[in-house]
């Protein structure tokens, strides 16, 4: 059960002991327990519904422990953005791997110089370069709006992404449709974020992280820095 190590088991067994339904035990718990304690309960039921989304989707089970490794971490990151109300930045890549015949899209999280989280994600389809640069901020967008969080700079080093998307022409090729759906993402579900471009020679963390996408079989979070990249974000902050 993930619950056990959170320091709630103690309370949602008694809850269930009175509750009728599960709606009735959350209910119950949401009216009875210290607001730092109902942001864990909120954050371990997200974690499992990702946990269930990865199963059904990609065959993936995880562990109670992943489950709430990956809430803890949701919920101190979240905290530590509210609390200093820190500008995100977004850096995001493409790599094409012809040994692997796979695309691969990076993408780091970096605020204030600090690693905060990142994640890689590949296609066994090979696009375009366009096409890729314009799919690694499409799953930026939907990622770190999947994770709640606001007041990002997403960058990129694709200065024709950048340009189309703040472009006010129709475009219908593949590319134009998926800069289409970052736009309404951005959007609809972001109230101060933007789109920038930057040069790639200082976007080296992200240009050498994306290497390792390719490599990867399934999309994965990093919630530590990951090696390839760890002497990189140190030099940076220096």
């Amino acid at each position: 059960m993930p619950f056990c190590g959170t320091g709630l088991a103690q309370e949602i067994n008694a809850a269930v002991l009175t509750a009728n339904s599960a709606a009735d035990v959350v209910f119950q718990l949401l009216r009875m327990l210290l607001v730092e304690l109902k942001q864990q309960l909120a954050t371990v039921f997200w974690s499992l519904w990702k946990r269930r989304n990865l199963l059904i989707w990609e065959n993936k089970n995880e562990s109670c422990a992943m489950v709430v490794d990956r809430a803890r971490v949701l919920l101190e990151r979240r905290l530590a953005f509210c609390q200093h109300n820190r500008k995100l930045k977004c850096n995001i890549d493409a790599s094409f791997s012809i040994s692997q015949n796979r695309t691969g899209i990076g993408l780091c999280r970096d605020g204030e110089g600090n690693f905060v989280l990142a994640k890689t994600m590949n296609f066994a389809v090979v696009h375009a370069a366009d096409v890729r640069e314009a799919l690694g901020l499409y799953h930026a967008l939907e990622w770190l709006w999947d994770m709640q969080l606001d007041n990002i700079d997403f960058e990129v080093d694709s200065r024709t992404t950048q340009l189309a998307f703040y472009a006010r022409k129709d475009d219908v090729s593949e590319f134009g449709n998926v800069i289409t759906a970052c736009r309404g993402i951005l959007s609809t579900k972001f109230t101060n974020s933007r789109v920038e471009f930057i040069q790639r020679q200082a976007d080296e963390v992200a240009h050498v992280f994306v290497g390792e996408a390719t490599l990867v079989v399934s999309p994965t979070i990093y919630y530590h820095v990951p090696l390839c990249i760890d002497n990189l974000i140190f030099n940076d902050k220096l």
